[in-house]
């Protein structure tokens, strides 16, 4: 069990309204790799499903066993994974390589030079590539290769969501703009005399990014329509926003660096402020992630929603963490001689309140909708369909309510049994039992059950 803290949540708005909230999370921690060399800062998708490099070599865990999927051959580094599973990264020929789950496609671009391709939902990449007198961005659309970018300055580290929108950070001449591709052209959301730099991009387009002014660095914020200026004092760094416009970032406090959560309304204050904490990263549940510093070196602490907890506790660094949709976390750490990664699970109650929660969010934001009886629905009475939705509604809600009774009290067997009956009401198959329900976050919901029934160890 990893050691909780009960931290005092300080609203920069108002410095005197304070809140503690404790809650016990658990999280099962999974050493991944045990070598004399070091594994490189690892990716991870919502499956669990876990990418890095070592000795330039690319390493795939597939929640089970550990794969090399790079060729011998040829050398690779700074590999992406998407939620297919599919996976892409760089290799010393220059050459973009893409493997999707059976086979590595080779992306030629020459003459180009390329470098930290990502990769969006739909197998979508972008890239910067040297042209031999700067850098350049490069879009892969499934079926091309597309220049967006055209001229003699810097571009460097574009960013793409599931609409194929591309976000990046293009020198002008004297500073760095930021810059997006919309599919129909790019447009310059900067234009100033600063450095403009580190953008990030949700699935709705909105952006984040740090600007150095000379004299401190601030967080700035692009809906769609307005940027917006975050932070007004000391310097603010890494930003990293959410698909509910949910934005995290560290900050100097005049002590130590912070993390902060804006969401929307106002910035809170996350971490203990007695220590640096850097470098967050946020999901679209609101979970965060960082590394900070206790006496000695850097630990892993995640914030649930309510309460910090201390990953790991350790006298030696650990680094780069990342965080998926369903909380999982991965990191590196070194031993003293060299680095390895680390996968960190939340436990079997806290799996099955992040399932809880995520169908009563889906059912409230309309992604997870009931379906009605065709019966029902052919007499079009509007009342008997109200009723009808409503009811499949609650009984998936009683299901998921006592599977997290029965796994509260430890009593994982009778938990397995309620979980069966539940999966396929959402799995989208008709049989055995037909679904009860559609949307767009209804796989997740299956895969998340799923993956609490495999965790369980359910037969």
């Amino acid at each position: 069990m990893k050691r909780l803290l009960c931290v005092l949540l300080i609203s920069v708005m108002a410095i005197f309204a304070t809140m503690t909230v404790c809650r016990a999370v658990t999280y099962n921690v999974i050493q991944l790799t045990d070598n004399t060399s070091d594994d490189q800062p690892p990716d991870i998708n919502d499956s669990g499903h876990v990418v890095w490099h070592r000795d330039s070599d690319i390493f795939f865990y597939d929640g089970t066993t550990t794969t090399q999927i790079s060729k011998a051959s040829s050398r690779g580094w700074s590999p992406r994974i998407n939620n297919s599973g599919y996976v892409v990264w760089h290799g010393s020929d220059s050459k973009i390589f893409l493997h999707n789950g059976f086979s590595i496609i080779e992306l030629e671009n020459e003459p180009y030079l390329n470098q930290a391709p990502v990769i969006n939902g739909n197998g979508h990449l972008a890239w910067s590539a040297s042209d031999g007198s700067d850098y350049e961005i490069f879009f892969y659309d499934g079926t091309g290769i597309t220049r967006l970018t055209d001229n003699s300055y810097d571009d460097f580290e574009p960013l793409i969501n599931d609409n194929d929108v591309v976000v990046w950070h293009g020198s002008e001449g004297s500073d760095y703009e930021i810059f997006l591709y919309d599919g129909t052209g790019i447009t310059r959301l900067t234009d100033n005399a600063n450095l403009d730099v580190s953008p990030r991009i949700n699935a709705h387009g909105e952006i984040v990014w740090m600007q150095d002014n000379s004299m401190e660095w601030n967080v700035f914020h692009y809906d769609g329509t307005s940027s917006v200026q975050l932070t007004t004092i000391d310097n603010n760094w890494e930003p990293d926003i959410n698909d509910n416009g949910i934005i995290v970032w560290d900050g100097y406090d005049g002590s130590n660096y912070e993390i902060f959560i804006y969401d929307g309304l106002s910035t809170t204050m996350l971490s203990h402020p007695t220590h640096d904490d850097r470098w967050p990263r946020i999901n679209n549940r609101g979970r965060v992630v960082w590394q900070g510093r206790d006496d000695t070196d850097y630990e892993i602490f995640v914030y649930d929603g309510s309460a910090i907890v201390q990953l790991t506790d350790n006298t030696v660094d650990d680094w780069n963490p990342k965080i998926n949709n369903r909380g999982q976390v991965v990191w590196r750490r070194t031993d003293g001689m060299d680095y390895e990664i680390f996968l960190a699970i939340p436990s079997a109650a806290e799996a099955m309140s992040e399932i809880v929660s995520f169908f009563d969010d889906g059912i409230t934001n309309k992604t997870i909708k009931a379906k009605v009886p065709k019966d029902i629905r052919n007499t079009g009475d509007r009342t008997e369909i109200r009723k009808a939705k409503h009811r499949r509604i609650r009984l998936m809600r009683q299901l998921l309510g006592e599977a997290q009774e029965l796994i509260d009290a430890g009593l994982t067997v009778n938990a397995c049994g309620v979980l069966e009956a539940a999966y396929p009401r959402c799995d989208g198959q008709k049989i055995p039992l037909a679904h009860w329900f559609k949307g767009e976050d209804l796989p997740e919901l299956a895969g998340m059950i799923q993956d609490l029934m495999t965790e369980l160890d359910c037969q």
